[in-house]
């Protein structure tokens, strides 16, 4: 399975990395094929696909490959239309430096917050 960074789904305008966090600035393709069926007239980023591109991210800014190993929170506080907002910043906190990835994630842009999660990956 191709990543979603791979297919077009998003690209990354900016890193930033402070002292135990990164932040990405990240364009959404509104024409993605993915919206064809979630949903057709009323684009919405899947939960699912927010949770794969913070992976994708902590991959990127580590260098390594991750497995998805447990999740103690996932709040979705709003619905990420990528035609009204083309732009998201995804801000995730390493907590750990290990064989296991701590995480503490958040994705908004401005005001508004979609999703904060905390999860841990294991390195494959």
């Amino acid at each position: 399975m191709k990543a979603l960074l791979e297919t077009n789904f998003g690209k990354i305008l900016s890193t930033e990395t402070q002292e135990n966090k990164v932040i990405f600035e990240v364009s959404l393709n509104a024409k993605h094929d993915i919206y064809q069926g979630h949903f057709p007239f009323k684009p919405i980023v899947p939960g699912v696909c927010t949770l794969q591109l913070v992976r994708e991210l902590l991959e990127i800014h580590l260098g390594k490959k991750l497995r998805f190993s447990s999740s103690k929170n996932v709040k979705f506080s709003g619905m990420i239309d990528p035609n009204t907002t083309p732009q998201i910043t995804v801000e995730i906190q390493n907590l750990t430096t290990d064989s296991t990835q701590k995480i503490k994630a958040s994705v908004f842009c401005k005001e508004q917050t979609f999703c904060k999660y905390d999860g841990e990956y294991v390195m494959q």
